[in-house]
């Protein structure tokens, strides 16, 4: 399925990361597609080649603000031909695409070593001039959206006053506020052991003072809110999440607990040669002879296989080594060369961390697009982590492969639980519960008590005042999408449980390839496609009551 991008629509998928649940993520702006965005001069996907290179100069952007100038110039001139109009837009397109790309290549390697100052400064750069590609061009709409031009239809050909409501709505204050957010968070990346608590309250107060006025900008009273409907699509609004807080609080604190008792019962009836496969399944870093996630792709048909297995071409992943490379890992969508790519930072190059990004990096592959919502995104990954357990099953058997899916299983309720209590959270950051930074962690311990406690939190989970300090300066407003889409993941699981691996499979595959679909579908369209109960829907957590049988 290839789809026109709509116009100012947000790539949400720019960045969708998994960074010990620490998601990155990164909002680039765009512009309407009229054909393929694939720039025919840049040759660095070519097989047998590494990683593109960055190769972003001023000269690059001198070129894109003469192309605007020259389609300013056959806007204007009444003997200009249609045809020749488009073929320039269409050229416009592809040399922004390339710039935006650019961007993304320059945070990449940022990744690679976030205490290089080189890299640091180049990343900013690489942001600013797509900032300024990008009001330039806002720049050009708005004159000639505003002039009687006899071939502004011609330019403006494909829009829908949706596109043009968001381009007249646009402020250079709003891009302004991006970059300095962009800012904050290299900042924050070089913040000392010393000096991280602290800091990082100071850091996300400012973060959000920022979104909260880019949501006024917009129109909106809060970030949290706007983020929801505009940045990451939800087909799901502050009712329907609160149901959906009052079902996890019901159900899952209790089944969480019962999840660990469950597996360090398992656990600690092994040998230890037992103890050491399930370690090398959960934490050892993926190699070539790793047969796990070679057999598991195996699994699939072979158009299938072959599209999996490019993820491991090095100019489709980076498995970075440096001490100061990013602890995270992630898949982005590479514009110019319609591609995805993965980065893997030290500690999260296991073979579920690689079987996560593997879900991502195969649906933007079958679908040709990566304009889904953030939840289904995130639905399509972690699906294929409860895909590869259910084939664990099968390829370990045993004692071995209990005590993993065990594992999975407390590691998953844990997830749903992080996620709801930070997204319970940030709606109150941003809604005005805090007044200052430094009264950040009483309004944490106000939420967490709902779900369990602090205690609790401390003894089966994590601590959650450190832990919304590693995540939400990164991702703001994106962790209920790892709650919801793991409630409708683990179903995947539960098909292969009560109907078989091949059942499974299907029920996979029903939410990661959606080529058929004649328009994009939504989070909520796909589960009901699919079969799955909804994130509000109670059955969704009796199901998960009975993985624990």
């Amino acid at each position: 399925m290839k789809t026109a991008v709509r116009f100012f629509a947000f790539f949400i998928s720019v960045l969708l990361c998994l960074g010990g649940l620490a998601s990155c993520l990164r909002i680039v702006p765009n512009i309407p597609v009229t054909g393929t965005v694939a720039d025919p001069s840049i040759t660095h996907q070519a097989e047998g080649e590494g990683f593109p290179a960055y190769t972003m100069t001023d000269a690059t952007l001198e070129e894109f603000r003469a192309q605007l100038a020259e389609l300013r110039e056959l806007v204007f001139s009444e003997n200009s031909d249609d045809a020749v109009i488009g073929e320039r837009v269409a050229e416009m397109e592809n040399a922004y695409f390339h710039i935006a790309t650019q961007s993304q290549i320059a945070y990449i390697l940022y990744c690679e070593d976030t205490n290089n100052e080189m890299l640091s400064r180049q990343y900013l750069t690489a942001e600013e001039q797509s900032a300024d590609a990008y009001e330039a061009y806002i720049a050009l709409c708005k004159e000639l959206d505003q002039s009687s031009a006899p071939k502004r239809d011609v330019f403006f050909a494909g829009w829908t006053e949706e596109d043009f409501a968001e381009m007249r709505g646009h402020s250079e204050e709003e891009t302004r506020l991006e970059q300095e957010n962009s800012r904050l968070l290299v900042e924050y990346h070089a913040l000392s052991d010393s000096e991280f608590d602290e800091e990082t309250e100071r850091i996300y107060f400012a973060l959000i003072e920022n979104n909260n006025r880019i949501a006024k900008l917009n129109g909106y009273d809060d970030y949290w809110t706007y983020a929801y409907e505009n940045v990451y699509g939800r087909d799901y609004g502050v009712e329907e999440i609160q149901r959906v807080r009052e079902l996890v609080k019901k159900y899952l604190v209790d089944l969480c607990q019962q999840a660990m008792v469950m597996f360090y019962t398992i656990y600690e009836r092994l040998h230890s040669m037992e103890r050491e496969m399930v370690l090398d399944i959960l934490e050892q870093d993926y190699s070539q002879d790793d047969s796990y996630v070679d057999g598991y792709i195996s699994t699939f048909g072979s158009e299938e296989q072959v599209l999996m297995n490019t993820i491991f071409d090095e100019k489709n992943s980076i498995f970075a080594v440096g001490l100061n490379a990013l602890e995270g890992a992630f898949t982005t969508y590479l514009y110019s060369y319609e591609q995805p790519v993965c980065f893997f930072g030290p500690g999260y190059q296991n073979s579920y961390t690689v079987v996560h990004e593997l879900g991502h990096y195969y649906s933007f592959l079958c679908n040709d697009t990566d304009q889904y919502q953030l939840d289904l995104m995130e639905l399509q990954s972690q699906g294929n982590e409860w895909l590869f357990t259910a084939y664990l099953e099968d390829a370990v058997g045993g004692n071995v492969a209990k005590a993993v899916a065990a594992y999975q299983i407390y590691n998953a309720l844990a997830v749903i639980l992080i996620g709801m209590v930070i997204d319970e959270f940030e709606q109150g950051c941003y809604q005005g519960k805090v007044t200052y930074a430094d009264q950040l962690d009483n309004w944490m311990k106000t939420v967490v008590a709902g779900y369990g406690g602090e205690d609790f939190f401390g003894t089966y989970i994590t601590d959650i005042y450190a832990y919304w300090r590693a995540v939400t300066v990164q991702s703001s407003v994106y962790y209920v999408s790892y709650a919801v889409s793991m409630l409708e993941a683990m179903q995947v699981y539960s098909v292969a449980r009560e109907r078989g691996y091949a059942n499974a499979m299907s029920c996979y595959l029903a939410v990661t390839d959606l080529s058929e679909w004649e328009t994009l579908p939504t989070f909520m369209e796909v589960l009901q496609a699919a079969g799955l109960h909804t994130p509000m829907d109670e059955a969704a957590y009796l199901s998960l009551k009975n993985l624990l049988k």
